[in-house]
């Protein structure tokens, strides 16, 4: 729907440009304008794809259906926040992560531009991201397991962590991501995998 709705909005403004150009005289050379029209409504249409205006006037009651205005893939894995949540989809076996915030006792729309990875760490076995929400104070981390083993994981802010599992045909194992919402992430962060400790912000 979110694509529909500028899709849309295009259409109908290059209808109104064309009806316009059509029946003023002042526009000489109408053929030169329609392009230019045609660009002009092309350009507004990519910009608003990356605009969520509708969160000045729409609230969804569910999580969900602020997810599915604007994303097309699964939910596999919703890990709750303060004031988001962190939403990991996926569709055709591509993941896709969204912060999608919430506002009131509703839920705005979130896009990907507004969810920002901040860092990416590597460590063995494993691949480290960490998730930021526009530049508020709500981080997210996702742990990826190389192996087909599951991990230990826990930190020093006593978050709770879930995982997705998913099976990979082509090398016949399944696959591990861990995901949690970080209370209050600072540079003294640590992380703790099968007992070992690793620092997301290392020391200078």
């Amino acid at each position: 729907m979110f694509f529909t709705v500028r899709a849309f909005i295009g259409s109908a403004l290059l209808i109104i440009c064309a009806l316009i150009i059509r029946k003023k005289r002042v526009f000489v050379n109408k053929r030169r304008w329609f392009v230019f029209s045609v660009i002009t409504v092309l350009l507004l249409s990519t910009v608003l794809c990356f605009i969520p205006f509708e969160n000045l006037f729409i609230t969804f009651p569910t999580l969900e259906a602020s997810y599915r205005y604007s994303n097309p893939n699964h939910i596999d894995l919703i890990v709750d926040g303060n004031e988001s949540a962190f939403v990991a989809g996926s569709r055709n076996d591509i993941d896709n992560y969204v912060i999608v915030p919430k506002s009131g006792d509703g839920w705005k729309v979130g896009i990907g531009m507004d969810t920002k990875m901040i860092l990416k760490k590597l460590t063995d076995d494993t691949v480290i991201y960490l998730y930021q929400y526009k530049d508020s104070n709500e981080y997210y981390i996702a742990v990826f397991n190389v192996n087909r083993d599951p991990l230990k994981i826990s930190d020093n802010k006593n978050s709770k962590f879930e995982h997705t599992e998913k099976y990979v045909d082509a090398v016949s194992k399944n696959y591990y991501t861990y995901f949690s919402y970080i209370d209050g992430f600072d540079c003294n962060y640590t992380l703790t995998v099968n007992g070992k400790a690793i620092k997301l912000i290392d020391e200078k």
